[in-house]
């Protein structure tokens, strides 16, 4: 059975279809195909790992997987349009913005860099960390934060807690 998350965005995929929204369709339609090829990849490495039981079941992804998969998506996107930035295709730039946003709309809400920094010093502390353990602070805040937070603002926060 698909997640709850897939669901919703076949259904709004049918609700931007029938609105005649084609760039918002086109967008959902590009997620779902993502995470078809991430179902697909996971059935691939059970079929290969010779995995007992229902493989096509079990090779659907869980709500987490998926949410897993729309972040990667939104990675991508945030990278394409400091791509088209600097490159000076300020439309392109744009186009991938409202994309963005349409996407955005699927992911948890965010802490506030606030919130996260007062979690990353308690951390901190409790690890007992130097500028020296850099990577692995990091680590552990992300542990900590895994979901919650953009992994740039949590390694822009250690280091200035770090002092580095």
């Amino acid at each position: 059975m698909s997640s709850n998350l897939q669901n919703q965005i076949k259904q709004d995929i049918k609700a931007a279809l029938i609105s005649k929204d084609a760039k918002k369709a086109g967008v959902l339609r590009m997620l779902q195909s993502s995470i078809k090829n991430a179902e697909i990849s996971k059935r691939l490495k059970l079929v290969k790992s010779n995995a007992e039981g229902d493989v096509e079941q079990a090779s659907l992804l869980s709500e987490e997987e998926t949410l897993a998969v729309i972040k990667a998506e939104t990675k991508k996107m945030k990278d394409s349009i400091s791509q088209f930035t600097d490159g000076g295709r300020n439309d392109l730039a744009e186009q991938t913005k409202e994309e963005l946003a349409m996407l955005s709309n699927y992911l948890p809400a965010e802490m506030s860099e606030y919130e996260v920094r007062k979690i990353i010093k308690e951390e901190l502390f409790n690890g007992q960390f130097t500028t020296k353990d850099m990577g692995r602070a990091i680590g552990a805040c992300m542990g900590k934060l895994k979901g919650q937070a953009d992994g740039g603002v949590v390694s822009k926060i250690v280091k200035e807690e770090l002092g580095a």
